[in-house]
């Protein structure tokens, strides 16, 4: 009988939510604009290191739900390019502020 081997990599990963990149429009026609968001997925079991996408994507984030930290409520903002920590087996939601 085989045994499988937990594999290496793949143990977090980052989605951008583009607010800017809606392509839908609204009754009249207008175009469709909402807030960008950057999610953190952690499944690692010690805290990762992920970096804020440049300045290209927004200035600043806010963090906005840490499943790490669920008291959060400290304001935590991270740069363009700066870098986020992520528990073990946890969610980051930043919020672009800029």
């Amino acid at each position: 009988m085989a045994t499988s081997k937990p594999a290496s990599f793949g143990r977090a990963i980052a989605v951008y939510l583009n607010g800017e990149g809606i392509p839908d429009r609204d009754g009249r026609g207008d175009r469709v604009v909402d807030d960008s968001f950057l999610l953190c997925f952690s499944a690692h079991d010690e805290p990762i290191e992920f970096r804020a996408p440049g300045a290209d994507y927004g200035g600043t984030w806010h963090v906005v739900l840490d499943t790490g930290r669920p008291d959060l409520d400290d304001g935590t903002v991270v740069e363009a390019d700066g870098v986020l920590p992520v528990g073990p087996r946890a969610l980051v939601v930043l919020q672009r502020a800029d």
